[in-house]
């Protein structure tokens, strides 16, 4: 699944004869079958067991919010970063918790309610949040 949420292959791969051959075993072991149309259940499944897993990491954390926007071949993208210091790595973690396409006019009230909906996903209250930076050309109207 990294190949596809990583490195931009088409989901189609999971039928290509490569790499079936290095999957097959894999999904024998486990009994499932992995095709093109099942694997957005599994890549679904994925996604809400890391959102979990940061929900627990980041709960009653200090932390702060990065908020950037790009445009790249006409296509608007709000990221969304949270950033911490962990006690155990002795170092700054951050975490992309968020990619929002954005199809209206990115207005601050428009990014406002895209970022309290992120951060609504990982149960971070706004009370947890210490600082917040930005690109100025993020709230462009």
């Amino acid at each position: 699944m990294k190949l596809i949420y990583c490195h931009n292959v088409p989901m189609m791969c999971v039928e290509w004869d490569g790499l079936g051959l290095i999957l097959k075993p894999i999904c024998d072991a486990l009994k499932m079958n992995l095709n093109r149309s099942n694997i957005v259940c599994h890549l679904g499944a994925a996604a809400r067991k890391i959102r979990q897993e940061l929900t627990t990491i980041l709960k009653g954390k200090l932390l702060c919010l990065k908020i950037d926007c790009a445009t790249c071949l006409g296509r608007h993208i709000l990221g969304i970063n949270i950033q911490y210091y962990c006690e155990l790595q002795k170092d700054v973690v951050i975490y992309t918790i968020g990619m929002v396409e954005l199809n209206n006019r990115h207005t601050g009230k428009f990014l406002k309610r895209k970022i309290l909906e992120i951060l609504n996903q990982y149960e971070i209250s706004l009370e947890q949040i210490f600082t917040v930076t930005c690109d100025k050309n993020c709230v462009r109207t």
